[in-house]
């Protein structure tokens, strides 16, 4: 799982952080895990997608294999005015690229704030 949630360069350099993460995911029930798991499968939401109204920020990782950024890009496409950012990171870009997806989230709420 690890290695689908990180790019190999992240996991190399932050072995903290990927233990961390691990030892979360250990422990989890396993049969949560696996329900979660086959509700987001099974989950086909893109008809909802386009009723979206509310200002919405996309983030999408370049190298995520659970999410690819073709789902994210359309995904931002579809929703409204929605805005779309990229980080080089696999599917936690949360994680993997905190410092900019923290700006990338604050300027998005700022800026709608802004507007208001």
């Amino acid at each position: 799982t690890m290695a689908r949630w990180f790019t190999t360069a992240f996991i190399a350099v932050e072995p903290a952080t990927i233990a961390q993460m691990a030892a979360t995911l250990r422990q989890m029930s396993p049969a949560g895990y696996l329900g979660c798991c086959a509700a987001l499968r099974d989950a086909d939401l893109r008809a909802a997608a386009a009723q979206v109204r509310s200002d919405c920020l996309v983030v999408t990782g370049r190298l995520d294999m659970a999410t690819p950024p073709e789902a994210g890009a359309w995904l931002a496409a579809t929703i409204p005015g929605a805005r779309l950012v990229e980080f080089g990171a696999a599917h936690l870009s949360y994680v993997e690229c905190a410092a900019a997806c923290t700006d990338a989230v604050l300027a998005f709420l700022l800026a709608g704030r802004a507007g208001a």
